[in-house]
């Protein structure tokens, strides 16, 4: 697995490095997904010693193809990425072979490899250009397509003209805007309720919305409201108590932002709000300001679990108990170390709060006084991507 991600970074950075300022920054995450996923399968079919035609077009792969379409990469451009994959894996893969395999093995395990990625490359590479085509044929004729690519084309560029945007989609970019992501859980009957809160939403904000639900969007709708004087703008607070979604139907809330670069920052906070939301259950209205620091301090999943496992040692593990702890202490470090405000917070008595602060510093092993803000910090990991130990 980690050399496969390896031989994935060395593709990854082949294709930046002659791409540059070419590659959208919303794509990247794409691209990685889609090389990781590339490199995974082909090996993983190569290890299962299956035919070039067994082996199916894995998901990431046909996203990557999609989004590349939608953000006006050339076809040509798409092909590279995949021959660019299929030579930097031919070469890991005679590396590898020649160093672990027997002399006279070599060889036919070689050419063997070579035989199964090169025809693996052809099929994936007419499986990905008719999804590109197709795609492209959609995103430049569907009007709804149209109103995303607008809007795609001010998140992608903040120096974008907002001409077309203010004249065709009537958002006053002027104006004070805050932005939401409407989502299901996995429950397939939650799937459907998505649009239909996405509008109820739309009309809680008041006569300035701007509401995009469509395929590309992969089952979620993003809503953005509008005013020319944010007084005039719904709280969270009344959001949350007016209204009701369906039982797995989640909304993450950007920061409230004016002019265009705020359309811009509001929908990437809440991007960021939903990105954390969604690796942990909580409350159906997930607002960025309560969000901010762990979807921070979560960019890079892996190394945030180090780091809290690291910091946290023994209190990092699973278990009611140490849960308690971590939460208690969070609270505690929250409140400026506060017995009585974390406690109130709580609803325990503040000498309950200390026994458990002690239980956990000496989980510890030093005091909490030398390293506060790593601890603080490793525990707000904790608490968003949960205790699973890193690999």
């Amino acid at each position: 697995m980690l050399w496969a991600l390896q031989v994935a970074d060395g593709v990854l950075a082949d294709i930046h490095d002659k791409a540059g300022d070419e590659l959208p920054a919303v794509l990247r995450p794409v691209v990685r997904g889609d090389v990781q996923a590339r490199v995974l399968v082909l090996l993983c079919a190569l290890a299962l010693d299956l035919h070039p035609s067994e082996v199916v077009l894995p998901h990431e792969v046909v996203h990557g193809a999609k989004c590349a379409a939608q953000h006006g990469l050339r076809a040509e451009d798409l092909l590279r990425g995949i021959w660019t994959t299929i030579t930097h894996l031919h070469q890991a893969l005679v590396h590898a072979l020649r160093t672990d395999a027997a002399d006279h093995d070599f060889h036919a395990e070689a050419k063997h490899a070579s035989t199964f990625v090169f025809a693996c490359a052809d099929r994936f590479a007419g499986e990905i250009g008719g999804v590109f085509a197709e795609e492209r044929e959609h995103w430049t004729t569907s009007p709804a397509s149209a109103r995303l690519r607008l809007v795609k084309t001010l998140l992608d560029d903040p120096r974008a003209s907002t001409a077309d945007v203010e004249r065709l989609l009537g958002v006053p970019m002027s104006a004070h805007h805050q932005a939401f992501i409407v989502w299901a859980d996995e429950r397939d009957e939650a799937a459907g309720e998505v649009p239909r809160f996405a509008m109820t939403l739309a009309s809680a904000l008041g006569p300035r919305t701007l509401v995009l639900d469509l395929d590309e969007l992969k089952g979620s709708a993003w809503v953005w409201g509008s005013w020319p004087d944010v007084r005039d703008r719904p709280s969270t607070a009344t959001l949350r108590r007016t209204l009701s979604p369906a039982a797995g139907v989640r909304v993450a809330v950007g920061p409230v932002a004016r002019g265009a670069g705020g359309f811009r920052r509001s929908h990437l906070g809440a991007a960021s709000a939903a990105r954390v939301a969604s690796s942990s259950t909580g409350p159906w209205l997930c607002d960025y300001e309560e969000f901010a620091i762990p979807s921070l301090l979560t960019a890079d999943g892996e190394q945030a679990r180090w780091f809290a496992w690291e910091t946290l040692g023994a209190l990092a593990k699973d278990g009611a108990k140490n849960a308690d702890l971590r939460e208690t202490l969070r609270l505690y470090l929250v409140s400026g170390r506060s017995r009585a405000k974390a406690a109130a917070r709580l609803h325990l008595a503040p000498n309950t709060v200390a026994y458990r602060v002690k239980q956990a510093e000496s989980l510890l092993g030093k005091p909490i006084g030398e390293r506060a803000l790593e601890v603080l910090l490793a525990l707000e990991v904790v608490r968003v991507l949960g205790y699973e130990k890193p690999l």
